[in-house]
């Protein structure tokens, strides 16, 4: 299999030789690295250019006419891509250098997986930590409590698991996905991995192939490793029988999901088969909220009644119609 890098830039001198060097030094080599740069204003188009002539033909390095963001930088990247295999990857991260080897073999060894996202490690004032928890670990606590779930709903319901910094696509799916919708708090990778969820061709990969980078200049990720088993108890909480606070987190949560694809349905610019994944997503969400709902009224029936009247005021709970 050949191999593709979408790599997004945008003013990332301060790590972005670190990652280059991660991603050329793999044990299975990559075939080409696609540079699509955000207008950056700082020196990441000389340490690219630098690169592309210590290492001839590997790169094309495009610079964006306009601002784009990082959903359509994205989208852009993946679309220039020539490979089978398409990893995706941050400005700012490490990969171990058995990455592509081991997601290569996955996809030889799982001909029905379309996406591929992984597990990692934190990357925090270049020190590595691989024992943080984060949302990588919901398939984890689920499959050690022996509890039976699908992808699709963890996705749509409970909260993105697939990281775009550790995620990689078959070509041939691109069509699948694109174009990407444009939603506020709403990334390439979520809808990537709703995608191939809905299509029972996304697998999660346990292994720690990312050091996932954290620092004050990301766009996102500054909460990502600011959880505990306690927390993904709460955002798993309708698969089990739950405290009332963690049903009362696993509610609003789901909520937010569904009003936020809610949102993307009502912008109408969507082909048919991305308003069937929303709808799927949304009665899938709905499922949810009504599940959680009655457990919590059973379990918990005056806090229950509480939370319904606080609900009334704070709108904090509320199903967008």
């Amino acid at each position: 299999m050949k191999t593709s890098v979408a790599l997004c830039t945008y003013n990332g001198e301060k790590y972005l030789k670190e990652q280059l060097d991660s991603i050329i030094n793999q044990t299975y080599k990559i075939d080409e690295i696609i540079v699509c740069d955000d207008r950056s204003t700082d020196m990441t188009l000389s340490i690219l250019k630098e690169y592309d002539s210590l290492f001839p033909g590997l790169f094309q390095i495009h610079v964006n006419e306009q601002n784009l963001r990082s959903v359509k930088n994205f989208e852009k990247a993946i679309s220039l891509c020539n490979n089978d295999i398409i990893f995706l990857s941050d400005q700012d991260d490490l990969w171990q250098e058995n990455k592509v080897e081991s997601i290569i073999s996955y996809f030889r060894n799982n001909p029905d997986t379309n996406v591929i996202s992984t597990n990692g490690c934190c990357l925090l004032n270049n020190e590595i930590d691989c024992n943080r928890i984060s949302v990588w670990d919901i398939p984890n606590v689920l499959n050690e409590e022996k509890i039976k779930y699908n992808y699709f709903e963890i996705i749509s319901s409970i909260t993105n698991i697939a990281t775009g910094a550790t995620m990689a696509i078959r070509k041939n799916f691109i069509p699948q996905f694109f174009p990407i919708p444009v939603y506020h708090d709403f990334h390439h990778d979520e809808w990537i991995a709703l995608v191939s969820s809905y299509s029972s061709s996304f697998s999660f990969h346990n292994e720690k192939l990312t050091y996932y980078r954290i620092h004050e200049d990301q766009q996102v990720g500054l909460n990502f490793f600011k959880l505990s088993i306690a927390n993904l108890k709460a955002l798993t909480a309708v698969y089990r029988k739950s405290k009332f606070d963690e049903y009362k987190r696993a509610i609003k949560v789901t909520i937010t999901n569904y009003n936020k694809k809610k949102a993307i349905l009502q912008s109408n610019t969507l082909k048919k088969e991305f308003v069937d994944i929303l709808e799927k997503g949304l009665s899938v969400d709905l499922e949810k909220i009504e599940q959680l709902s009655r457990k919590t009224k059973k379990e918990f029936p005056f806090q229950y009644i509480l939370l319904m009247l606080s609900n009334i005021f704070t709108n904090k709970r509320t199903i967008n119609q």
